[in-house]
Protein backbone atom coordinates (compact mmCIF):
# COMPACT_ATOMS: atom_id res chain seq x y z
CA UNK A 1 0.00 0.00 0.00
CA UNK A 2 1.08 3.85 -0.38
CA UNK A 3 1.99 4.44 2.86
CA UNK A 4 3.35 1.08 3.72
CA UNK A 5 5.55 1.63 0.41
CA UNK A 6 6.76 4.51 2.42
CA UNK A 7 7.56 3.48 5.76
CA UNK A 8 4.88 3.89 7.96
CA UNK A 9 3.87 1.22 10.32
CA UNK A 10 0.38 -0.13 10.13
CA UNK A 11 -1.55 -1.52 13.54
CA UNK A 12 -4.89 -2.69 14.09
CA UNK A 13 -5.87 0.40 14.81
CA UNK A 14 -6.00 1.34 11.16
CA UNK A 15 -8.28 -1.53 11.05
CA UNK A 16 -10.86 -0.47 13.01
CA UNK A 17 -10.69 2.93 11.60
CA UNK A 18 -10.90 0.57 8.05
CA UNK A 19 -14.09 -0.98 9.21
CA UNK A 20 -15.88 2.25 10.24
CA UNK A 21 -15.29 3.90 7.12
CA UNK A 22 -16.22 0.75 5.38
CA UNK A 23 -13.11 0.08 3.37
CA UNK A 24 -12.99 -3.65 2.75
CA UNK A 25 -9.89 -4.36 0.77
CA UNK A 26 -7.83 -2.16 3.68
CA UNK A 27 -9.64 -4.45 6.41
CA UNK A 28 -8.63 -7.47 3.90
CA UNK A 29 -4.95 -6.39 3.06
CA UNK A 30 -4.56 -6.30 6.74
CA UNK A 31 -6.06 -9.64 7.71
CA UNK A 32 -3.79 -10.83 5.09
CA UNK A 33 -1.19 -9.10 6.51
CA UNK A 34 -1.95 -10.65 10.15
CA UNK A 35 -3.13 -8.08 11.83
CA UNK A 36 -6.34 -8.62 14.02
CA UNK A 37 -8.30 -6.37 15.53
CA UNK A 38 -7.60 -5.08 19.41
CA UNK A 39 -8.94 -6.15 21.73
CA UNK A 40 -8.60 -2.91 24.56
CA UNK A 41 -10.10 -0.53 21.52
CA UNK A 42 -13.88 0.11 21.19
CA UNK A 43 -16.33 -2.57 19.58
CA UNK A 44 -15.25 -5.89 17.84
CA UNK A 45 -15.37 -5.17 14.02
CA UNK A 46 -18.14 -6.60 13.35
CA UNK A 47 -20.23 -5.14 15.78
CA UNK A 48 -18.87 -1.87 14.29
CA UNK A 49 -19.21 -2.97 10.76
CA UNK A 50 -23.22 -4.02 11.52
CA UNK A 51 -23.54 -0.21 13.69
CA UNK A 52 -21.96 1.45 10.25
CA UNK A 53 -24.00 -0.18 7.80
CA UNK A 54 -20.88 -1.55 6.37
CA UNK A 55 -22.04 -4.73 4.30
CA UNK A 56 -19.23 -5.64 2.16
CA UNK A 57 -16.54 -5.18 5.11
CA UNK A 58 -19.11 -7.22 7.34
CA UNK A 59 -18.43 -10.25 4.56
CA UNK A 60 -15.23 -10.07 4.45
CA UNK A 61 -15.09 -10.08 8.00
CA UNK A 62 -17.53 -13.29 8.00
CA UNK A 63 -15.50 -15.30 5.13
CA UNK A 64 -11.67 -14.92 7.98
CA UNK A 65 -14.06 -16.81 10.29
CA UNK A 66 -14.53 -13.69 12.51
CA UNK A 67 -17.76 -15.22 14.71
CA UNK A 68 -21.09 -13.34 14.23
CA UNK A 69 -23.38 -12.66 17.44
CA UNK A 70 -26.83 -11.54 18.08
CA UNK A 71 -25.47 -8.47 19.03
CA UNK A 72 -24.41 -7.79 15.08
CA UNK A 73 -27.96 -8.04 14.29
CA UNK A 74 -28.67 -5.66 17.56
CA UNK A 75 -26.21 -3.28 16.38
CA UNK A 76 -28.07 -2.84 12.30
CA UNK A 77 -31.33 -3.31 13.12
CA UNK A 78 -31.46 -0.20 15.78
CA UNK A 79 -29.38 1.79 13.22
CA UNK A 80 -31.79 0.57 10.58
CA UNK A 81 -29.11 -0.89 8.56
CA UNK A 82 -31.72 -3.44 6.29
CA UNK A 83 -29.23 -4.67 4.11
CA UNK A 84 -26.85 -5.69 7.01
CA UNK A 85 -29.85 -7.38 8.78
CA UNK A 86 -31.20 -9.18 5.37
CA UNK A 87 -27.98 -10.63 4.87
CA UNK A 88 -27.59 -11.51 8.69
CA UNK A 89 -31.18 -13.60 8.60
CA UNK A 90 -29.89 -15.04 5.31
CA UNK A 91 -26.65 -16.78 6.79
CA UNK A 92 -28.91 -17.58 9.80
CA UNK A 93 -31.86 -19.52 7.44
CA UNK A 94 -28.76 -21.10 6.05
CA UNK A 95 -27.86 -22.52 9.11
CA UNK A 96 -25.49 -20.02 10.75
CA UNK A 97 -25.69 -21.12 14.85
CA UNK A 98 -26.85 -17.82 16.17
CA UNK A 99 -29.15 -16.76 18.63
CA UNK A 100 -31.38 -14.20 16.72
CA UNK A 101 -34.15 -11.85 18.31
CA UNK A 102 -36.44 -12.63 14.65
CA UNK A 103 -39.77 -10.86 16.37
CA UNK A 104 -37.79 -7.92 17.36
CA UNK A 105 -36.21 -7.19 13.99
CA UNK A 106 -39.35 -8.02 12.25
CA UNK A 107 -41.22 -5.27 14.72
CA UNK A 108 -38.06 -2.91 13.83
CA UNK A 109 -38.90 -3.07 10.09
CA UNK A 110 -42.99 -2.60 10.33
CA UNK A 111 -41.71 0.42 12.65
CA UNK A 112 -39.53 1.72 10.22
CA UNK A 113 -41.92 0.46 6.84
CA UNK A 114 -39.59 -1.89 5.57
CA UNK A 115 -41.93 -4.01 3.43
CA UNK A 116 -38.90 -6.09 1.57
CA UNK A 117 -37.81 -7.44 5.00
CA UNK A 118 -41.34 -7.55 6.28
CA UNK A 119 -42.34 -9.88 2.92
CA UNK A 120 -39.43 -11.90 3.16
CA UNK A 121 -40.03 -12.45 6.90
CA UNK A 122 -43.38 -13.25 6.32
CA UNK A 123 -43.10 -15.66 3.67
CA UNK A 124 -40.29 -17.77 5.84
CA UNK A 125 -42.84 -18.05 8.25
CA UNK A 126 -45.58 -19.42 5.90
CA UNK A 127 -43.14 -22.12 4.33
CA UNK A 128 -42.29 -23.57 7.68
CA UNK A 129 -45.38 -23.72 8.66
CA UNK A 130 -46.24 -25.93 4.97
CA UNK A 131 -43.25 -27.49 5.97
CA UNK A 132 -44.68 -28.64 9.31
CA UNK A 133 -48.22 -29.12 8.27
CA UNK A 134 -49.33 -26.04 10.10
CA UNK A 135 -50.00 -23.65 7.49
CA UNK A 136 -53.46 -22.37 8.69
CA UNK A 137 -51.39 -20.23 11.50
CA UNK A 138 -49.45 -17.65 9.35
CA UNK A 139 -48.62 -15.73 11.68
CA UNK A 140 -45.64 -17.01 14.61
CA UNK A 141 -46.24 -16.16 18.04
CA UNK A 142 -43.05 -14.39 20.08
CA UNK A 143 -42.01 -15.68 23.58
CA UNK A 144 -44.82 -13.89 25.48
CA UNK A 145 -47.46 -15.78 24.05
CA UNK A 146 -49.35 -12.41 22.00
CA UNK A 147 -49.32 -12.75 18.00
CA UNK A 148 -46.13 -11.43 16.74
CA UNK A 149 -48.51 -9.50 14.00
CA UNK A 150 -50.82 -7.50 16.48
CA UNK A 151 -47.26 -6.30 18.00
CA UNK A 152 -45.78 -5.37 14.69
CA UNK A 153 -49.33 -3.72 14.01
CA UNK A 154 -48.58 -1.32 17.07
CA UNK A 155 -45.00 -0.57 16.22
CA UNK A 156 -46.55 -0.06 12.61
CA UNK A 157 -48.45 2.76 14.19
CA UNK A 158 -46.50 4.21 16.32
CA UNK A 159 -43.76 4.51 14.11
CA UNK A 160 -46.11 6.44 11.59
CA UNK A 161 -45.62 3.76 8.80
CA UNK A 162 -48.93 3.75 6.90
CA UNK A 163 -47.51 1.73 4.32
CA UNK A 164 -47.01 -0.75 6.17
CA UNK A 165 -49.85 -0.77 8.20
CA UNK A 166 -51.58 -1.27 4.97
CA UNK A 167 -49.96 -4.12 4.16
CA UNK A 168 -50.28 -6.17 7.34
CA UNK A 169 -53.78 -5.62 6.71
CA UNK A 170 -53.60 -6.83 3.40
CA UNK A 171 -51.77 -9.87 4.92
CA UNK A 172 -54.53 -10.71 7.16
CA UNK A 173 -52.83 -9.58 10.05
CA UNK A 174 -54.66 -9.61 12.98
CA UNK A 175 -55.47 -6.34 14.87
CA UNK A 176 -55.00 -5.68 18.43
CA UNK A 177 -58.18 -5.02 20.21
CA UNK A 178 -56.86 -3.21 23.21
CA UNK A 179 -56.83 0.36 21.55
CA UNK A 180 -52.72 0.85 21.75
CA UNK A 181 -52.18 1.79 17.94
CA UNK A 182 -54.56 4.72 18.55
CA UNK A 183 -53.02 5.86 21.85
CA UNK A 184 -49.39 6.06 19.94
CA UNK A 185 -50.32 7.61 17.39
CA UNK A 186 -52.17 9.98 19.54
CA UNK A 187 -49.23 11.03 21.36
CA UNK A 188 -47.68 11.60 18.11
CA UNK A 189 -49.95 13.91 17.33
CA UNK A 190 -50.29 11.95 13.89
CA UNK A 191 -53.95 12.52 12.58
CA UNK A 192 -52.76 10.53 9.34
CA UNK A 193 -51.92 6.99 11.31
CA UNK A 194 -55.14 7.85 13.22
CA UNK A 195 -57.09 8.13 9.82
CA UNK A 196 -55.69 5.27 8.38
CA UNK A 197 -56.18 3.19 11.24
CA UNK A 198 -59.86 3.84 11.40
CA UNK A 199 -60.19 3.51 7.83
CA UNK A 200 -58.65 0.10 8.16
CA UNK A 201 -61.32 -0.95 11.07
CA UNK A 202 -58.53 -1.25 13.97
CA UNK A 203 -60.77 -1.50 17.29
CA UNK A 204 -60.70 0.98 20.03
CA UNK A 205 -59.68 -1.10 22.70
CA UNK A 206 -62.00 -1.45 25.54
CA UNK A 207 -65.29 1.12 25.77
CA UNK A 208 -63.95 4.69 27.59
CA UNK A 209 -60.64 3.48 27.46
CA UNK A 210 -59.08 5.43 24.70
CA UNK A 211 -59.84 8.77 25.24
CA UNK A 212 -59.41 8.51 29.53
CA UNK A 213 -55.85 7.15 28.89
CA UNK A 214 -54.94 9.88 26.66
CA UNK A 215 -56.23 12.68 28.70
CA UNK A 216 -53.80 11.41 31.12
CA UNK A 217 -50.38 12.46 29.61
CA UNK A 218 -49.53 15.63 27.80
CA UNK A 219 -48.51 14.45 24.65
CA UNK A 220 -51.67 12.76 23.75
CA UNK A 221 -54.03 15.24 25.36
CA UNK A 222 -54.64 17.43 22.42
CA UNK A 223 -57.72 18.80 21.42
CA UNK A 224 -57.92 18.16 18.27
CA UNK A 225 -57.44 14.15 18.25
CA UNK A 226 -60.11 13.86 21.26
CA UNK A 227 -62.32 15.87 18.89
CA UNK A 228 -61.78 13.60 15.85
CA UNK A 229 -62.12 10.05 17.89
CA UNK A 230 -65.27 11.18 19.45
CA UNK A 231 -66.69 12.23 15.98
CA UNK A 232 -65.50 9.40 14.37
CA UNK A 233 -67.39 6.90 16.83
CA UNK A 234 -64.99 5.91 19.44
CA UNK A 235 -66.50 4.92 22.94
CA UNK A 236 -66.31 7.29 25.58
CA UNK A 237 -67.14 7.64 29.55
CA UNK A 238 -67.12 11.35 29.52
CA UNK A 239 -67.22 11.56 33.19
CA UNK A 240 -64.20 9.46 33.74
CA UNK A 241 -62.39 11.22 30.95
CA UNK A 242 -62.92 14.60 32.78
CA UNK A 243 -62.45 13.80 36.64
CA UNK A 244 -58.78 11.79 34.69
CA UNK A 245 -58.09 15.06 32.92
CA UNK A 246 -58.93 17.22 36.35
CA UNK A 247 -56.95 14.70 38.19
CA UNK A 248 -54.09 15.60 36.23
CA UNK A 249 -54.14 18.90 36.67
CA UNK A 250 -54.53 19.26 40.36
CA UNK A 251 -51.11 16.84 40.12
CA UNK A 252 -49.28 19.36 38.68
CA UNK A 253 -51.21 22.44 36.93
CA UNK A 254 -51.41 20.94 33.73
CA UNK A 255 -51.10 23.04 30.89
CA UNK A 256 -53.73 25.34 28.70
CA UNK A 257 -54.09 22.79 26.29
CA UNK A 258 -55.19 20.44 29.09
CA UNK A 259 -57.11 22.84 30.63
CA UNK A 260 -58.94 23.60 27.01
CA UNK A 261 -59.19 19.64 27.30
CA UNK A 262 -61.25 20.31 30.26
CA UNK A 263 -63.47 23.06 29.36
CA UNK A 264 -64.40 20.96 26.27
CA UNK A 265 -65.17 17.38 27.99
CA UNK A 266 -67.40 19.80 30.60
CA UNK A 267 -69.31 20.62 27.53
CA UNK A 268 -69.51 17.06 25.75
CA UNK A 269 -70.38 15.69 29.09
CA UNK A 270 -73.52 18.54 29.45
CA UNK A 271 -74.62 18.24 26.33
CA UNK A 272 -74.84 14.41 26.65
CA UNK A 273 -76.81 14.78 30.07
CA UNK A 274 -79.12 16.94 28.57
CA UNK A 275 -79.61 14.90 25.47
CA UNK A 276 -80.36 12.04 27.95
CA UNK A 277 -83.06 14.16 29.81
CA UNK A 278 -84.69 15.17 26.61
CA UNK A 279 -84.94 11.53 25.83
CA UNK A 280 -86.49 10.66 28.76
Amino acid sequence: MWLTGRGYELSSYVGTAAVRNGRADVVRYLLLEGFREPTDFGLPWVELAAQEGRLETLKVLHEWGFPLSDQVLHYAESSQHWAVVGWFLKLVQEGEEVEVDVPGVFQGAASSGHLGLMTSFLDACRRDSVSAGTAEQAWPYDTFSEPLACIAFTCAAEGGCLEALEWLTEQGCPMPEDGKPYWLAAQNGDMATLRCLRRLGCPWGPPGWLVSECVKYVSCCRLPVLQWMLAEGCPADLGQALEAVRVRIAYDGGTEEMLRVQEWLGEQLLRQLWHRLWLE
